[in-house]
C-alpha cells in the first residue's frame, strides 16, 4: 500500500519559519528505523509531536500540528490533507488481511 508524507493547510499557517514539525512515535522506533533505512540519521528528538497511538498521530496531522507519514487511501478520504515531499521514493508496504480461523456467525 502506498504511503506519502502529508500536511494540512493549518500546518502551513502555523509554521512561518523554515522547517517543519514532524509527527512521529514516542517509544516505538518504527518511524526512526524507516528514516534511517532511507539514509537519514535521526533520533526521537527529530519529531516535534510524539505519540505511540496512530489514531492520535493522524488527528494531530489533520489538525495541522505538523507533517507525517500516512497511507494514501486514508489521507484521500480526509479533506484538507495534501501530499508534500512527493519526490521522496517511499517503499510500498504489503497489506495483510487477517481473520480468525473459525468464522464467526453473524
Amino acid at each position: 500500500m502506498g504511503r506519502w508524507v502529508f500536511r494540512s493547510p493549518a500546518a502551513v499557517q502555523r509554521r512561518r519559519r523554515p522547517g517543519w514539525r514532524w509527527i512521529g512515535f514516542d517509544q516505538s522506533t518504527q518511524r526512526i528505523d524507516g528514516f534511517r533505512a532511507a539514509g537519514l540519521a535521526i533520533d526521537r528528538r527529530f519529531f516535534g509531536f510524539r505519540c505511540d497511538n496512530q489514531a492520535v498521530n493522524f488527528e494531530a496531522l489533520r489538525q495541522g500540528l505538523g507533517i507525517g507519514v500516512t497511507m494514501q487511501p486514508l489521507a484521500r478520504r480526509r479533506p484538507g490533507l495534501v501530499p508534500v515531499l512527493t519526490e521522496l521514493a517511499l517503499p510500498v508496504l504489503p497489506v495483510w488481511l487477517t481473520a480468525h480461523r473459525e468464522p464467526i456467525a453473524a
